[in-house]
């Protein structure tokens, strides 16, 4: 997955439309929250299907209706562009379903990369059947028909973990090391031009020891497929059928295939919504659905703890698990934490344990404003309907004075985007291009809160050199953050 070099104004820009009233006598239309005529949406429960799932409503869940009437009333007037569909589950009980664009409860859409997390769950699924032993196992011991490729010849120390958790160490050009797709060096492309894709991974050279840094890598998933055919005898959609999509009721799927029938377990599986949502409950419940457990208890915990920090400037959340992002965020006072799967485009399974919610989002695919629109309304809408209202925040007592450092310019040179820092009355604040100023809050020495009317609450952080000097601005809007280099 890689998020789209779109200027962050595309989604911060503000475009209020007016509408004159002709006559006195007619009653005025309702606006929504940007002074635009708000289109009629009624909230209608799920409908009850075959397909397992226990219905509710929004209210017998203790969710606010409102925060969510409002959301939908804003994807109609197309404030948020790009969306197929929404899902919420509350409590084990799905609670609400909307579809946009056409699509419907039996559309299939593309994962992409959060496919990487059902291939996570593959992979846990093959140890606890004692096919692979464990993650320590090198990646070359399952691989022997590709003998004459450098990792199987050179005996590369690359353990299943390793390419677990993206930490394998070779050689890969993608979008987060800056080479865009339509860049020849481009190795995502690259795999998806090769005629064996399995090969064109296993020929990338080992350029630092495994399990030092992370390196966002699709062709890792794709060899992890290639390996679990080779554990279980299977090839890897026919093994997700019989171990994992067939036990939670998932009948209707399918997965891109390359050429030479190699199956695109980096990001090639196609779900429902509905599916999709049964896939994060089943994480929620340890590795349960409907009282059978699917993997192991052991495997969900695993999976899903920080094994490494992600480093890119765009980062879909702090740190990485097991093919799972993991990562926190602040909504009404409240410190709430997740993991969650996320492909191109924005298509996204969030699991928040601690709210017994699963939400999933399908955006069109692959170029959309998902990858951040889906963070957004997450944070701004679906999360404060859920949480108690708003408490108080509470300021720590930061000398002003020292604020002064954290004045200037920065720069996301990914998306071309510059935000500006200064002081008003004594407070800090950030301004982005044609948008009005964020006040900034202190909450400790270097973290800020503030609100704005079309972002909601965001946190902000300053991140400092070994000398103390101010080097990034952090944005972070739900579980995603941006980070600006300072240049002023």
């Amino acid at each position: 997955m890689f998020c789209q070099s779109l200027p962050l104004n595309h989604f911060l820009i503000l475009n209020i439309f007016l509408f004159s009233i002709t006559s006195c006598t007619h009653t005025p239309p309702r606006v929504d929250e940007f002074g635009r005529p708000q289109r009629e949406y009624t909230y209608q429960p799920p409908i009850q299907t075959d397909d397992g799932w226990e219905i509710s409503t929004l209210e017998r869940e203790g969710i606010d209706p409102e925060y969510l009437n409002r959301l939908i009333s804003l994807i109609l007037h197309e404030k948020y562009e790009d969306f197929h569909s929404i899902i919420v589950v509350k409590d084990g009980k799905l609670v609400f379903e909307e579809y946009f664009s056409g699509n419907n409860r039996d559309t299939l859409h593309v994962m992409a990369s959060a496919t990487k997390s059902v291939t996570s769950i593959l992979v846990g699924i093959a140890i606890d059947n004692k096919m692979i032993s464990d993650v320590n196992r090198k990646a070359y011991e399952f691989l022997p028909q590709f003998k004459g490729t450098k990792w199987v010849d050179n005996k590369y120390e690359i353990s299943l973990e390793n390419m677990l958790t993206m930490t394998a160490g070779v050689e890969w050009l993608a979008s987060t090391s800056g080479i865009p797709l339509s860049d020849p060096r481009n190795d995502l492309a690259g795999l998806y031009r090769s005629h064996d894709p399995i090969k064109y991974t296993l020929e990338k050279e080992l350029i630092q020891q495994p399990g030092r840094r992370y390196d966002y890598n699709n062709g890792l998933t794709t060899v992890l497929g290639e390996i679990l055919k080779n554990a279980s005898g299977l090839k890897p959609d026919k093994f997700a059928a019989k171990y994992l999509l067939s036990p939670l009721g998932i009948q209707h799927h399918k997965w891109h295939i390359y050429p030479n029938g190699t199956i695109d377990t980096g990001g090639g599986l196609y779900l429902r919504s509905r599916d999709m949502a049964k896939i994060g409950y089943m994480m929620l419940m340890k590795g349960k659905w409907r009282g059978n457990q699917i993997v192991s208890e052991k495997w969900v915990d695993e999976s899903t703890k920080a094994h490494m920090q992600q480093t890119s400037n765009i980062r879909n959340a702090s740190h990485y698990g097991y093919q799972w992002h993991l990562g926190e965020c602040k909504i009404n006072g409240q410190r709430i934490e997740s993991f969650f799967a996320q492909g191109l485009g924005g298509q996204y399974i969030f699991v928040i344990p601690d709210l017994d919610l699963v939400v999933v989002f399908t955006f069109q695919h692959p170029y959309s404003s998902g990858w951040f629109n889906g963070n957004l309304v997450l944070a701004k809408y679906i999360l404060p309907s859920v949480l108690p209202p708003s408490q108080t925040h509470k300021n720590s007592k930061v000398d002003i004075k020292d604020t002064d450092k954290f004045v200037g310019e920065y720069e996301l040179k990914r998306l071309d985007e510059q935000i500006d820092v200064g002081k008003k009355n004594g407070n800090l604040y950030f301004k982005a291009p044609y948008k009005s100023r964020v006040m900034l809050f202190p909450e400790t020495e270097n973290a800020f809160y503030g609100n704005d009317k079309e972002l909601g609450e965001v946190q902000v952080s300053f991140t400092m050199d070994t000398q103390k000097n101010v080097t990034h601005f952090v944005l972070g809007i739900g579980f995603q953050s941006l980070h600006y280099e300072k240049i002023k």
